[in-house]
């Protein structure tokens, strides 16, 4: 109980949520699948103006890069920019990275708790990247209390969409290393055959 009121009171509060930290999943078709696996968990940080995610879905690890969901009226000024999504384009690192920047970074909220995600990642069994994981556009909701739970939608390779949640078990460290970095050493570019 004096552990949950902790990861409450840096959690932020009504109406400025913090989440960064790690958080718990749990996805039961993964778990059905593929067994019980302790590890699964999705880690969130900051890192120049952007929110990302390290996570471990047991089958895949990786990282998240999230963006506002397209009804946050502060997201409004990057709507108009109409960005294709090229994947032999080797300047690019990412589809419409100009919609992943957030000139100020802000949290999910009780008016903005939906966030759109894509991620790059790697399958943990053969260690190999997962090339077209990024292509496609995830959402996850960030809930009460505080957006201490998430619930959302994970797909890949192995797996159809399916439904996961988080618990926030640890409140938010840097990350340890450049994680825009990591993101950019898992693209399509950067594998070499």
């Amino acid at each position: 109980r004096h552990n949950r009121q902790s990861r409450m009171q840096v959690s932020g509060n009504v109406k400025n949520w913090i989440v960064t930290g790690t958080y718990k999943i749990k996805c039961p078709v993964i778990e059905k699948d593929y067994g019980e696996d302790e590890d699964r968990s999705l880690t969130i940080f900051v890192e120049k103006g952007q929110l990302f995610a390290q996570f471990n879905m047991g089958i895949i690890e990786g990282y998240m890069r999230l963006e506002r969901h397209a009804k946050d009226v502060q997201r409004a000024e990057f709507e108009d920019e109409d960005v294709s999504y090229d994947p032999y384009d080797s300047d690019r690192r990412s589809p419409t990275p100009e919609e992943f920047h957030l000139e100020n970074v802000t949290m999910p909220s009780p008016e903005c708790p939906s966030w759109n995600y894509r991620w790059r990642g790697t399958d943990t069994g053969c260690g190999e990247n997962q090339i077209d994981s990024e292509k496609k556009l995830y959402k996850m909701t960030f809930l009460e209390p505080l957006g201490t739970k998430i619930e959302g939608v994970f797909g890949s390779d192995f797996h159809k969409d399916c439904a996961f949640t988080a618990h926030k078990i640890s409140t938010g460290k840097p990350y340890d290393g450049n994680i825009s970095e990591a993101w950019a050493e898992l693209s399509e570019d950067a594998i070499s055959y």
